[in-house]
């Protein structure tokens, strides 16, 4: 499969088609090219006669489908002052939601596990959070994003300040007492 019969691929997942004309016209390639890709599509076995995706399609949708995200949350945000002048733009709420917890919500509604987010700029905010109360995170997107934000800060005392990159993958390995033991050891 190349990249165009790809791109025919990625226009029929959205929306049905059953005029090849339709579809050429959406698609900005000639009717041609069109039918010359369908018919390739077809004989692979990514599509039906009625230009339906069919599982080989599927399957191939979802191991392609992204596992991993990196939120960059350690710029200043410039463009954002004043509003974010003592917090930093991630913590910003909307709707009573902080911003990085709505992007941690949207990522794990997509099936993305493996988050890294890289803190910066007044990261001592993030950390606040984390080390918050509890119960308070507990079932929220912020208790994901206080164990990633934990796993970074252990990170950064490792690598001696160096390692900005924070990895966390939702794994069952974090619980409550592996909070308190790693507050201990800190403090």
């Amino acid at each position: 499969m190349n990249i165009q019969e790809m791109e025919l691929m990625n226009i029929l997942k959205c929306h049905s088609y059953k005029r090849q004309r339709d579809l050429a016209e959406v698609s900005g390639y000639s009717l041609g090219k069109v039918n010359s890709m369908l018919k390739n599509l077809t004989e692979q076995g990514y599509l039906d006669e009625e230009l339906h995706l069919i599982e080989k399609a599927r399957q191939l949708y979802e191991i392609h489908q992204p596992k991993q995200a990196i939120i960059l949350a350690a710029g200043s945000g410039m463009r954002m002052v004043p509003i974010n002048v003592e917090v930093p733009k991630g913590m910003l709420e909307v709707r009573n939601e902080p911003l990085i917890e709505r992007i941690i919500c949207q990522l794990q509604e997509v099936k993305i596990t493996d988050i890294k987010i890289v803190v910066g700029f007044m990261k001592e905010q993030y950390e606040t959070v984390c080390y918050g109360d509890l119960e308070y995170l507990e079932g929220t997107c912020l208790e994901v994003f206080a164990r990633a934000i934990r796993a970074g800060y252990r990170e950064h005392h490792r690598t001696d300040g160096r390692g900005e990159y924070v990895r966390f993958d939702v794994v069952p390995r974090w619980d409550r007492e592996l909070y308190l033991q790693a507050l201990r050891d800190i403090y």
